[in-house]
């Protein structure tokens, strides 16, 4: 007996979306609900909506893609019956739907398709992601001092710099990771992986704060089978592509917005980020109390 239980429901808009059979070739069709039809492009979209597939987790099997469309059509019949498809909410949640739809398809032909991934890129990024590098690392808030004690971490050590930054009995065990490809800031993590043993870095500033990473040691792992490698292969690939997509996404907003002119209300946004700020580990409710104070006008 099939299972029943779905993890992920698509919007209720899209259930109701459901494909005529009337329309479909017999050759696109992989099932039939009732009077609707799940086509092969209704499987293929579902793949790619589905939140594991997204998240970069397991991506569901295919059985379970189909199962979860056959429930989901199931439920788009019910909900129609019920006529909870001709309620404003679903009318409202419909344009924005479809308003996803049309950025989505934006998003492919100015971004996707722009994607180039350079052969060598990957096998330097296969190299570091088989790779733990154990680090030393400092912060601070102001660039010259960060300066300043990095000319004397090249001098001396990691314990006579905290010493004489006044932490007297600091572990420098505190202030030291380890770190692997792929799970950090792609700016800072070229500078981390582009260091040798022993290596200080120059001073990086990082969302407003002022970094100093040395590299204490490097551990190579092995890949054990070329199963192995083909997996590793394409979690490095997907990484680059979606890394890629991220700054070609970011040129393409901020020039898009440059040639629309668009203007922000500087003190609006200003007064959202302060509420947002401090209310970072606030409750929820406070925060949408204090949302509500912002000016309109």
């Amino acid at each position: 007996m099939r299972k029943t239980a779905v993890k992920y429901f698509l919007p209720l808009p899209i259930l109701l979306m459901a494909s005529c059979s009337q329309n479909v070739q017999d050759d696109a069709i992989l099932a039939r609900v009732g009077d609707r039809v799940i086509t092969v492009n209704d499987f293929v979209q579902r793949a790619e909506f589905s939140p594991e597939r997204l998240t970069g987790g397991a991506e569901f099997s295919k059985k379970e893609l189909l199962d979860a469309l056959i429930d989901e059509k199931l439920l788009a019949i019910e909900a129609e019956k019920q006529r909870l498809d001709k309620t404003p909410q679903i009318r409202q949640l419909a344009q924005f739907v479809e308003d996803l739809a049309v950025m989505r398809a934006l998003f492919h032909k100015e971004v996707q398709r722009r994607v180039r991934l350079d052969p060598a890129q990957v096998q330097q990024a296969i190299a570091y992601s088989r790779q733990e590098r154990k680090i030393s690392h400092l912060s601070f808030r102001d660039k010259a001092v960060a300066a300043k004690y990095r000319r004397l971490w090249l001098a001396t050590s990691l314990q006579n710099v905290l010493e004489n930054l006044g932490e007297q009995k600091a572990d420098t065990l505190n202030y030291q990771r380890t770190v692997k490809w792929g799970e950090n800031d792609p700016d800072l993590e070229a500078v981390m992986f582009s260091l040798s043993p022993g290596d200080i870095s120059p001073v990086l500033e990082q969302n407003g704060v002022f970094l100093i990473v040395r590299c204490d040691d490097i551990n190579q792992n092995a890949v054990a089978t070329a199963t192995n490698y083909a997996g590793l292969k394409t979690k490095v690939k997907r990484i680059l592509a979606a890394r890629q997509e991220t700054q070609l996404s970011r040129e393409y907003v901020s020039r898009f917005m440059r040639q629309q002119k668009v203007k922000f209300d500087e003190k609006r946004v200003r007064r959202i980020i302060d509420i947002l700020v401090n209310l970072l580990f606030s409750d929820a409710n406070s925060m949408v109390l204090q949302m509500t104070e912002i000016p309109v006008s």
